[in-house]
């Protein structure tokens, strides 16, 4: 299976970090207490949806991954590790563990349902391809499996019985697709750094508003549609649980008030 080379890295370091667990680089520092965080609430006036901040309250440990690119999801990648390393080594629950992603800038499109992804060609736009396909994604391929592959129906209606193709391995009648050449599935199929995912598992999902109305504007003009219309297809057609916020700076600067540490994601 080809293997970005992000994902080489991510591997190298989850190997280092499982290397030193149990070591001082793990230890809390003595005497070492986070600044009082301000106790403002936002104005009744606000029409921004701040409740992300008061599920950070309880959690033990927490931490924000700037995903300022698509980068292949290496902020997902980065979030599932944190949750689930700390539960390697202090044996925490997900709920102790809570992990904010900002997407924004060129990492908006992370947070796009797969309507978006489908009506303005983000695939071509941000030069991801499909797992499955090989294709620009028609899709938003970070936010979950593939409902199907081509193995799969192939194993699921015997496409080798009927068509008399054999396995070339086993010579028996092919359970997969024999002639494809990709990948037999998603990198993320079977993890758990898909966004639904690790929206089940109570990671936030931050969308920069500033960067969001600039991609449909851009989208918009490329594809000669009408501007505000594509602006409000954008807010409505975002992932479900996504939130959007005022612009990433604010919630990459919020998150870290309420506590969290400051990871890239890109």
């Amino acid at each position: 299976m080809h293997t970005s080379p992000r994902r080489d890295f991510l591997g190298r370091l989850g190997a280092a970090v499982t290397a030193l667990a149990g070591s001082s680089a793990f230890a809390p520092v003595g005497g070492e207490s986070l600044p009082r965080e301000p106790r403002r609430q936002p104005l009744p006036t606000s029409s921004w949806d701040m409740s992300w901040v008061d599920r950070l309250k309880n959690a033990s440990y927490r931490a924000v991954f700037d995903a300022n690119e698509v980068a292949d999801g290496f902020a997902l990648d980065l979030a599932g590790m944190f949750m689930d390393q700390f539960r390697g080594v202090y044996g925490t629950r997900d709920e102790e563990t809570r992990a904010v992603i900002v997407a924004r800038q060129l990492g908006a499109p992370l947070a796009f349902g797969d309507s978006l992804w489908a009506r303005y060609e983000i695939g071509a736009e941000t030069h991801v391809n499909d797992p499955t396909t090989r294709a620009p994604a028609r899709r938003n391929p970070f936010w979950s499996a593939p409902a199907e592959s081509p193995d799969s129906l192939w194993a699921r209606y015997e496409i080798g019985a009927e068509t008399h193709v054999n396995d070339p391995t086993t010579r028996a009648p092919a359970r997969r697709n024999p002639f494809w050449s990709a990948p037999a599935e998603s990198p993320r199929a079977h993890d758990r750094t898909t966004l639904e995912a690790l929206l089940d598992r109570g990671v936030t999902l931050l969308v920069c508003n500033i960067a969001a109305m600039n991609w449909a504007a851009r989208l918009a003009q490329k594809l000669e549609r009408n501007v505000e219309e594509t602006r409000n297809q954008v807010r409505n057609g975002l992932v479900p649980g996504a939130i959007l916020v005022p612009s990433g700076i604010f919630a990459l600067i919020r998150a870290q008030n309420a506590g969290c540490a400051f990871m890239r994601g890109a």
